[in-house]
Order: C-alpha cells, then structure tokens, then sequence
C-alpha cells in the first residue's frame, strides 16, 4: 500500500467504525494522492481522525455527503491549514454551517495549489460568503468553486 497513489471507496456504505479503522491504514500509504470517501456514513469520528492522519502528498479530497457534521468538519479544516499540494476540496453536503465553514474557508488561504473548492448543499450563509470572499483572491490557481445554497433537509 505504500505506493498506493488513489484511494476510491465512495458509496460503498462505510459506517464511522469502518471509517476509523480505514483511516488507521493510512499511515502505511505515503504516496496517496487522492481520496475520495463521498457518500458513506462517516460522520465525526472519521473526521477527527482522519484529521490527524491526512498523507503529506494528498491534493484530492472528496467526502460529500459523508455526514462530516460541525466537529469533523471544523478538524478537517485545521488539517487542510497549509496543504501545499492540495487541489480539490469537495464537501458538499455535509451537514456544514456558518460556524464550521468559516475557519475551514480561511484554512484554505493557504492551500496555494487550489483549484476546486466545492461547498454546495450545506447550511451556509453571510459569514461563509464573507470568508469566502475575502479568501477567492488569494488563491491564483482557483478554477472552479461551487457555492451553491440550499438546505440538504
């Protein structure tokens, strides 16, 4: 697993004990670049660890609709604080507020590699709005970002 370059496990119905443990494994795979967990049940416990345990190398990352919730959410965002290879950050639907997206926006400030940010369907207003717009102009390689309102309820 060490040269392991992608991991796609998306909608394969992962609860958060599974989430764990797969997490645990990480350690063991440093070349992984991409991830992408959408779609299963990790909620927080997954979250925090995979706080934790992000690989040095990783510039995708997908967990729509992983029912992250406030806490998995706000930890994510400080283990993205300075990702220098980070590329996409897909957390649409997530179950993510104002409270929750604000730090996680302005950790992606320094994330200079970014392209995607991806936040639809979550619980977002004027404070995430703000962040992310005093964020967008400093990040030069940003393509895409996805912003769409809506309530995932």
């Amino acid at each position: 697993m060490s040269a392991l370059p992608s991991l796609s496990l998306s909608a394969n119905g992962i609860s958060p004990d599974g989430g764990v443990r797969l997490v645990e494994s990480l350690t063991l795979c440093g070349h992984l670049e991409e991830m992408r967990l959408s779609y299963n049940a990790l909620r927080n416990s997954t979250a925090l660890k995979l706080a934790g345990a992000l690989p040095p190398r990783l510039r995708v990352l997908r967990l729509q609709a992983s029912h992250l919730g406030p806490e998995g959410a706000l930890q994510l965002s400080r283990a993205l604080d300075g990702r220098p290879h980070m590329e996409e950050v897909s957390l649409v639907y997530c179950e993510m507020d104002d409270q929750t997206a604000t730090p996680l926006l302005a950790s992606l400030e320094l994330c200079p590699a970014l392209e995607e940010i991806l936040l639809s369907w979550n619980l977002l207003g004027d404070e995430s709005a703000a962040e992310l717009a005093r964020v967008l102009p400093k990040l030069g390689r940003l393509k895409r970002v996805e912003y769409e309102l809506g309530s995932p309820k």
